[in-house]
């Protein structure tokens, strides 16, 4: 939940400074999506989590993206005791959906200081991915992220996929 509200939040000042600055933006029509074949779903799943170390669960579910509407693949997962550095296991996740075929779009794309969206395509299917981790709870507050002592196996990771066919 937080990561969705801190997202929408960079989307919202993302449109306010093109607003000022006087550029035009271009507004997307809702689309009506379905999810990826269930098989398709499960490899892709098995893919990611081996490649980051998170293991995924699948549902089919409300996508929870601006503007898209109807029916996606979701993929979940969270752990903690990976000793990665955010940009490796981000690096990790990128290569993993490029070696399958997909290609970065920026149709979707957010960052925060241990959060990232980003967006796939390949022909008509689409995978949106949002990754972030944290400190565990009630450890580094209202301490910078960068100045959080806490060692990285002791992080909190969030991983959620949403896969779908437009």
């Amino acid at each position: 939940m937080f990561i969705a509200n801190m997202l929408r939040g960079a989307a919202a000042l993302t449109i306010a400074a093109a607003i000022l600055a006087g550029k035009p933006l271009a507004i997307a029509a809702a689309r009506n999506v379905t999810p990826l074949d269930p098989n398709q779903c499960g490899a892709i799943a098995r893919t990611i989590g081996q490649a980051v170390g998170i293991s995924l669960k699948t549902t089919v579910g409300d996508p929870n993206l601006s503007d898209i509407h109807g029916a996606a693949c979701l993929m979940t997962g969270h752990a903690t005791g990976l000793k990665l550095e955010f940009d490796k296991a981000q690096e990790k996740l990128d290569a993993s959906l490029q070696r399958a075929g997909w290609t970065a779009v920026i149709d979707f794309d957010a960052d925060g200081p241990a959060s990232t969206q980003k967006g796939f395509a390949k022909a008509s299917q689409r995978i949106v991915y949002a990754l972030s981790t944290e400190p565990p709870q009630g450890v580094c507050e209202n301490v910078p992220i960068v100045d959080c002592k806490v060692p990285r196996r002791r992080w909190v990771w969030d991983l959620r996929l949403t896969a779908f066919v437009q």
